[in-house]
């Protein structure tokens, strides 16, 4: 049995986004949607204070859901691609805490990358105007923003920790698998490939059309991606990793499917790292962060990625 943790969006709830990926998946995998203190069914719990607690919560969560041994994996869209990345990369290097076999981070700048554009909370109106131009505030909601601004205290609460703690995180040694989309507007793609530097294990891009909600109001766009990723963990195969994908609508349940390039870490076209992308790197280096530092090197194409 894989458990597979799943973590929502800045003000999201992770049982409406993830609820319906049970069914979908591996009958070997267990999917926990997990909320955050104060929000979903959690709403009755004090919020988080700080982006460490956020990950301390995750990890309090693996050591009572996850026995001794067994496999875990964890997802996370935008701010819960943030915490699920800190959660794995302290599970790797903690005492009795069992290092993840997978990790997805979706709709998530690189670590260590600032934000595209200051995001304005300042008041309910501005985070009305910006929340809308993600995409994530419904048109209806959008002309009547007296009811969307109960909704929105929750979430400037959630953006105000939705950033990258002090400390540099250990890097990781599993997969991780990369979900992005060049019409997201909070994140770049001349930047992406900074999180091949996160991981001596195979880093995957898996490509998506969109705003920063591509994967859609129940995620069901991402579940092709995960599925065959837990899929082959399940099988007792090695975990695929190390590819670019695009998610073009020729895919299984017309989403993913896999592009040209597969079988290495294909981070060309996303620009080249910044002094601080590559300061993130900690640990020896082997010959694989090796070359993935080379083909994030290299200048992008013509015509982009």
């Amino acid at each position: 049995m894989t458990v597979l943790f799943c973590l929502p969006y800045a003000g999201g709830d992770a049982t409406t986004l993830y609820g319906s990926w049970r069914a979908p998946l591996a009958p070997g995998t267990e999917v926990v949607p997990l909320d955050f203190p104060g929000r979903g069914r959690r709403h009755r719990e004090p919020v988080a204070a700080s982006p460490e607690q956020l990950v301390d919560d995750v990890l309090d969560a693996v050591r009572r859901q996850v026995r001794p041994g067994e496999p875990w994996a964890v997802f996370g869209h935008s701010m819960g691609a943030m915490v699920a990345h800190r959660a794995a990369a302290e599970a790797s290097h903690r005492t009795g805490t069992t290092p993840p076999r997978a990790v997805f981070v979706s709709g998530r700048r690189p670590p260590g990358d600032g934000p595209v554009s200051p995001v304005g909370i300042g008041s309910l109106d501005e985070l009305l105007a910006n929340a809308a131009s993600w995409g994530g505030i419904p048109p209806d909601l959008t002309a009547r923003p007296h009811l969307a601004r109960p909704l929105l205290a929750g979430l400037a609460h959630d953006l105000s920790l939705s950033h990258d703690p002090v400390r540099t995180p250990p890097v990781l040694d599993c997969p991780v698998h990369v979900l992005w989309s060049d019409g997201d507007p909070l994140t770049r793609p001349d930047r992406i490939g900074g999180w091949a530097l996160v991981s001596r294990g195979p880093v995957t891009f898996h490509r998506f059309a969109g705003d920063h909600f591509f994967i859609g109001p129940t995620g069901a766009r991402a579940l092709p991606v995960v599925r065959q990723v837990l899929s082959s963990e399940v099988a007792g195969d090695p975990l695929p990793g190390g590819a670019t994908t695009t998610a073009d609508g020729n895919g299984p349940d017309g989403g993913w499917a896999p592009a040209s390039g597969q079988g290495k870490v294909d981070a060309t076209g996303f620009g080249r790292p910044t002094a601080a992308q590559t300061g993130h790197r900690s640990g020896p280096s082997d010959s694989r962060s090796l070359e993935r530092r080379r083909l994030l090197a290299r200048p992008a194409p013509q015509g982009g990625s």
